[in-house]
C-alpha cells in the first residue's frame, strides 16, 4: 500500500450518500476537475476529487470544518477538509508527505492575506474561510541554492 493510500480514509459506499458537486476551490483557468461532496452516515462530509484525493483532517463536527486547497505551481492541487481549531501543521505535514517533499524546503502562504502559515496556528486564528487557498513555494534560500548549482 502506498503512502497516499495509507493516508486516505476508507469510505464504504454504502455509508455515504452523494451530495452536490462542488467546483474546485480557487478555480481560475477553466479546468474541469470537480470535487464530489459525500455525507457519511455519521454526518461527516468528505470531498473526493476526480483523482480520488480525499483529505479529512481533525476530529471535529462538520460545522467546524472548512475546505482548503493547497497549490504549488505546476503540481496537482490538494483539497483538505480541516477543522477550524486544528493546527495547520497537520495539513502541512500531510501535504509534504503526499508529495514526497522535504518540509524544511517549503513555505506556505495564505493567498488572501499574504501571511506565512505557521504550523502552530489554526485556520480560525488566520481567519480562513471555506474555499481559501494556501500557496506552497520553495523557501528563498532553497531557490538561491538551486540557482547557484545550475550556474556553477
Amino acid at each position: 500500500m502506498s503512502k497516499q493510500e495509507a493516508a486516505t480514509p476508507e469510505i464504504d459506499s454504502e455509508e455515504m450518500e452523494e451530495g452536490k458537486k462542488m467546483e474546485k476551490a480557487g478555480g481560475g483557468g477553466g479546468g474541469g476537475e470537480t470535487a464530489k461532496e459525500y455525507v457519511l452516515s455519521c454526518g461527516d462530509k468528505v470531498f473526493v476529487t476526480e483523482m480520488n484525493v480525499v483529505c479529512l483532517i481533525g476530529p471535529v463536527t462538520r460545522e467546524e470544518r472548512i475546505l482548503v486547497t493547497v497549490k504549488y505551481l505546476g503540481e496537482e492541487d490538494l483539497h483538505y477538509t480541516i477543522g477550524k481549531s486544528v493546527k495547520l501543521g497537520f495539513l502541512i505535514e500531510d501535504y509534504c508527505d503526499r508529495k514526497h517533499y522535504a518540509k524544511s524546503n517549503f513555505q506556505f502562504t495564505h493567498q488572501k492575506t499574504g501571511k506565512q502559515v505557521a504550523e502552530n496556528r489554526t485556520p480560525e486564528e488566520f481567519g480562513m474561510r471555506h474555499g481559501d487557498v494556501i500557496l506552497a513555494s520553495l523557501k528563498p534560500e532553497v531557490l538561491q541554492e538551486l540557482e547557484g548549482n545550475e550556474t556553477g
